[in-house]
């Protein structure tokens, strides 16, 4: 997931409004919404 996100921040560049955007679309997947609620340093 971290490389995924590094992907995008980097195809995005330093547009922070879009990348913000784009953040907030995949935390708010559901496919995603369940790792959200795992601690964060766990998956690290």
């Amino acid at each position: 997931m971290p490389t995924a996100l590094i992907t995008v921040h980097i195809f995005i560049g330093n547009n922070t409004d879009s990348f913000n955007e784009l953040f907030n679309f995949l935390t708010n997947n559901p496919l995603n919404r369940r790792d959200k609620k795992a601690p964060a340093k766990a998956e690290a």
